[in-house]
């Protein structure tokens, strides 16, 4: 199965979970966007449960 377009994710540079996120997408070649504060809202991505 190959991804045609990059994964999209919202998170901080700090966050612990946003580095695992950005280990585990890089161990397993997998093309991501990591989007930061603005970025995600602009794009009308679905709003998270929980706020960051």
């Amino acid at each position: 199965m190959t991804i045609k377009q990059p994964v999209q994710f919202k998170g901080m540079p700090g966050s612990p979970y946003t580095r695992k996120m950005l280990a585990y997408l890089r161990y397993r070649h997998i093309r991501y966007e990591l989007l930061f504060g603005d970025q995600a809202d602009s794009l009308d991505l679905p709003k998270a449960k929980v706020g960051l």
